[in-house]
């Protein structure tokens, strides 16, 4: 997993070792910070304890996945949650981004926004690529004219997202909306929009993607947050593994199971 500090994966280790202990197994964790050595050497430290199986949620870095070959030789299932690669023929589960992010423009258009921008993860994540198509799509659905500078991306820093925030707050026609890649990147933004004077949910308003708990600690928290179901992708990915492990089955007929993500409203 990418961080075991955050809120997503702190409830899908819980579901995932629920699912472990009903199944009589033991899980091991490994953590890649994002870094994409990082994933492969602990990859290759589970493969050499040959280990039953692998869950993995791909680093945000990760651009090759030649280790699926190494573990394909040595018939080491592996399934993947929430991260997952852009590739046919493997086990995967994840939250359909795109039906959030169309609940997410209705409301701001509902509440009369018109000018809405979207900061983005990195352009190579695929996670990013499915927001930036589904606000293209969503914009268009509520015949908003697509505008390329509204869009920007950052690299989920605090550095990153501080200069991705300013970039729309320089703005000469300033959007009133905002879609961000997740929650942690809010916190970021909204920081900074305060310190240029900008008041949350009055002169501009939030939505990103995540819905961690942390925002029912704030007094005045964005207008929603998307939901993607940490435990529930976790659970299934997990189910799927130990079905597959159990039945000493490795076939190509690869499972892919998708749950829609939605918009909370705060």
């Amino acid at each position: 997993m990418p961080k075991l500090s955050e809120p997503f994966f702190s409830e899908a280790i819980s579901a995932i070792e629920n699912v472990a202990e009903e199944r009589k197994y033991t899980v091991l964790l490994g953590q890649s910070l994002d870094d994409e050595n990082r994933e492969l050497n602990i990859i290759q430290t589970f493969k050499k304890h040959r280990v039953d199986g692998i869950l993995i949620s791909m680093s945000k870095n990760t651009g090759d996945t030649d280790f699926l070959d190494i573990l394909a030789k040595t018939e080491i299932p592996i399934v993947f949650f929430d991260c997952v690669p852009d590739m046919p023929n493997v086990h995967k589960v994840y939250s359909d981004l795109a039906s959030g992010m169309i609940e997410a423009i209705d409301a701001f258009v509902d509440r009369g926004h018109q000018k809405i921008a979207l900061i983005n993860g990195p352009e190579s994540l695929l996670a990013s690529k499915e927001r930036a198509e589904a606000f293209k799509v969503a914009m268009d659905k509520n015949g908003i004219e697509y505008d390329a500078s509204y869009v920007v991306n950052t690299d989920l820093t605090e550095a990153g997202n501080e200069e991705a925030m300013e970039k729309i707050c320089t703005l000469v026609d300033r959007p009133s909306a905002l879609i961000s890649f997740n929650d942690f990147v809010t916190l970021d933004l909204i920081r900074y929009a305060k310190q240029r004077g900008i008041i949350l949910n009055q002169d501009m308003f939030f939505i990103s993607y995540a819905n961690y708990p942390l925002w029912k600690y704030m007094d005045n928290p964005p207008m929603g947050s998307i939901e993607q179901y940490p435990e529930k992708q976790a659970h299934k990915a997990a189910e799927i593994l130990f079905d597959i492990i159990d039945k000493k089955e490795y076939t190509d007929t690869a499972q892919e199971v998708v749950y829609p993500s939605k918009l909370v409203l705060k």
